[in-house]
Parts: C-alpha cells; sequence; structure tokens
C-alpha cells in the first residue's frame, strides 16, 4: 500500500513539473513530449507514445508517462475515430500515472472503452476514483 501512496505522490509531482508540452506526429505513430521551463530541451523518458491500429476494433497502444496534457491529445484521437466502432487502450507499457490521467481513463470505461493490460495500481486508482464520484 506503501509503494502506491509513492507512485501517487510521485506521479502528482511530475503532473505539476510538466508545464510545457509539444506534440509530434509520425505516420502512425504519435508521440506527446514535454519538458519543464527550465530545461527546454526534451528529456529522454518523458513522452507518451501512442500506436493505433484498427481491424474489427481500434487498439491505442501507449507506452510511456501519461499526464493532463497526453490524455486531452488521446481524447482528441478517440473522438475522431467513427461512432460504433470498439476501441481498446492498451495500456501495457505505460510507465507512469498521474491522477488525471486516472480521471480519463474512468471516463473511458464508462464510455464503453476496454482497457488492455492495465497494472494493479492504476485498476486500484480507477477504482477509487470510481467510488469516490
Amino acid at each position: 500500500m506503501s509503494n502506491i501512496r509513492q507512485l501517487a505522490k510521485l506521479a502528482n509531482f511530475m503532473v505539476r513539473q510538466l508545464p510545457y508540452f509539444q506534440h509530434v506526429t509520425v505516420g502512425n505513430w504519435f508521440a506527446f513530449l514535454t519538458a519543464s521551463e527550465d530545461a527546454p530541451t526534451i528529456k529522454r523518458g518523458k513522452m507518451l507514445r501512442i500506436r493505433r491500429s484498427a481491424n474489427a476494433q481500434v487498439v491505442f497502444r501507449l507506452s510511456g508517462r501519461m499526464g493532463l496534457e497526453e490524455t486531452v491529445e488521446l481524447e482528441t484521437l478517440i473522438e475522431s475515430e467513427e461512432n460504433g466502432r470498439p476501441i481498446v487502450l492498451d495500456l501495457k507499457d505505460v510507465t507512469l500515472v498521474g491522477q488525471d490521467a486516472i480521471a480519463f481513463l474512468a471516463r473511458c470505461e464508462a464510455d464503453n472503452i476496454t482497457l488492455k493490460n492495465c497494472a494493479a495500481y492504476v485498476r486500484e486508482w480507477i477504482t477509487r476514483q470510481r467510488e469516490s464520484s
């Protein structure tokens, strides 16, 4: 339980430390890069990558860190998909999730978006978010 609290504190700290946001799109890959005001260059590891694949359903495979800015961009991508087509968010390679991202993921589940490979601590936060609402 203390590990979850430590992760929550770290996630909240990271979200507050990332005021600058840059968006890069390359083919089917979407990368959301972040850097602090003090260090205008992009720091390694502070990025959410999204890979989209589609057959009968649309799968967004996520890797990296999720904060407020990244969820806003991801929500825009989801909204651009055809209505009625099932959407899956594969969280297998997500390394850090902020509080805003937890709220976003809870809304996704409420909208029948499937969360695949969701880490146990993320699942617990989503459950707590749902219970507190």
